[in-house]
């Protein structure tokens, strides 16, 4: 149309130009779009242990717009403890507490008093061997007060391994929670630039009845029409970035949750 009007002598070159240009950048978007279209199905080919070519089976989904996902009002920090890192950090602070409580019983006595039979024949001088501490044949007779500097020692490498697991684990459940809080500002963020986006998507259609109505009753060239039409096509195709974006940040809060959540019942 542009080209019929400068032939014409009702434009001038420039703005030929300039339409070129504008067609040779939207080629070059659907061809960026292509190549990523492409990318995506060798990846999910691959996942599933097949070749390129199994790729090309994949057809574009019926996919309906995520609307009904929203942020939920409340996140219990205590949806964190499904968290793969979080819950093995919390093992092995609990691993290391029990290594802690081990060191500490070993300082108390665990005699065996059924050892104490026949001590007349046997002799005290012989209740205590250093190398097994061993009395008779077989029956064992265990005060560690006797080996202190030994048992402080592991004591000490235990409540260092528990200080030390304990120290992880805040910093698991720190960046736990940084992430989860990262992942709702993003959402937040995302809410407020959908409904700016909802308005401008409103305005811009309106924008082009109004114009397509110019056109049909003599007031307006169509290439106003297009041009109201190609700012319906801006707004559509930034709706379905924000869509886009919507469904990663729920997948962002699900692997951050370390799994789903479900608002809980009013019966609950």
């Amino acid at each position: 149309l542009t080209q019929q009007r400068v032939s014409a002598g009702l434009e001038n070159t420039a703005r030929v130009k300039q339409s070129e240009g504008t067609l040779a950048l939207t080629r070059a978007g659907v061809a960026s779009v292509q190549a990523n279209i492409e990318l995506a199905r060798n990846q999910v080919a691959s996942l599933v242990g097949a070749g390129p070519d199994r790729g090309l089976d994949l057809q574009r989904p019926n996919l309906a717009a995520p609307d009904g996902i929203v942020l939920p009002a409340a996140l219990p920090v205590d949806l964190l403890g499904r968290r793969p890192d979080v819950t093995a950090a919390r093992w092995r602070v609990e691993a290391a507490a029990r290594g802690v409580a081990a060191s500490e019983a070993a300082f108390y006595p665990n005699v065996n008093l059924v050892a104490f039979a026949g001590l007349q024949s046997i002799g005290l001088s012989k209740l205590f061997d250093a190398s097994d501490r061993t009395i008779g044949a077989g029956s064992a007779v265990h005060l560690p007060v006797f080996n202190r500097g030994e048992l402080r020692g592991a004591l000490e490498a235990q409540q260092a391994q528990y200080d030390l697991s304990a120290g992880e684990y805040n910093q698991t459940l720190l960046d736990a929670v940084r992430e989860v809080a990262d992942v709702v500002a993003n959402w937040r963020a995302l809410e407020k630039e959908t409904s700016e986006q909802q308005t401008a998507l409103q305005a811009a259609q309106r924008s082009y009845e109004l114009t397509l109505e110019r056109y049909r009753a003599g007031l307006d060239n169509y290439l106003t029409v297009l041009s109201s039409q190609n700012q319906v096509l801006v707004a559509e195709a930034l709706r379905a970035q924000l869509q886009a974006r919507r469904l990663g940040f729920t997948a962002d809060l699900v692997r951050a949750l370390g799994g789903g959540y479900s608002p809980p019942s009013a019966s609950q």
